[in-house]
């Protein structure tokens, strides 16, 4: 366990800060068509780079309008961050 969790704290050091863009289609105020789920956020920290499941993603207030949000990323039971995620109509 305690390797686990300092594996975990290695990776968090190494993900902290990241932001990661997600293009989605959203009405002329702002409001997705549809909302950003744990699937996604999992996929785009995959694609920067990190393994991520999409179990380890909580998103405490659903993602429905464009802008930044920060997510909270559990990578151990006692080791967790915070990864911003920009939210936007196009890069």
């Amino acid at each position: 366990n305690l390797k686990r969790k300092s594996e975990a704290q290695s990776v968090a050091e190494k993900m902290d800060g990241t932001m990661i863009i997600l293009i989605r289609q959203a009405s002329e105020v702002g409001h997705l068509y549809g909302s950003v789920r744990a699937g996604d956020v999992a996929q785009g920290l995959t694609e920067a780079g990190f393994l991520v499941n999409r179990s380890q993603i909580q998103i405490d207030v659903p993602i429905k309008f464009l802008g930044l949000h920060q997510v909270r990323v559990l990578l151990h039971p006692e080791v967790s961050l915070k990864v911003n995620v920009n939210v936007a109509q196009s890069e």
